[in-house]
């Protein structure tokens, strides 16, 4: 008997879709966490943007609004926080430390990722 080798899946005679299945294990991030919710609160628009090759596309471009959102919401928390320069804060806080101000940073940054997440991802 011989044993052929396959090189590539193009020489098995496996019938292809023709869409791109996209499941939560090939994608990360911000694409992943919105495909698990279009999933758990939109399955049939869901498949039917697999099957029409749109979900790829909505994937990124709900990364890209992702990005978007987050720096423009980091901007105005730390305008808000008086944090957007040293001097800023030196005035309006005399006590406040580098580090504290730091701290105050990742705090906005984290605080933006958060409403980002609210705004981008999980709406429809």
């Amino acid at each position: 008997m011989d044993k052929k080798t396959f090189t590539s899946l193009d020489e098995l005679d496996v019938p292809r879709l023709p869409y791109k299945v996209i499941v939560e294990s090939g994608v990360h991030g911000v694409q992943r966490m919105r495909l698990i919710w279009l999933k758990e609160h939109y399955p049939q628009q869901t498949r039917e943007m697999m099957v029409n090759n749109e979900l790829e596309r909505h994937l990124k471009d709900t990364e890209r609004r992702f990005r978007e959102t987050k720096a423009r919401i980091m901007d105005e928390l730390m305008e808000q926080r008086h944090l957007l320069t040293r001097s800023d804060v030196m005035e309006a806080h005399p006590e406040i430390t580098d580090q504290d101000r730091y701290f105050g940073m990742r705090q906005c940054e984290a605080d933006a990722e958060r409403m980002a997440i609210e705004q981008v991802v999980e709406s429809f």
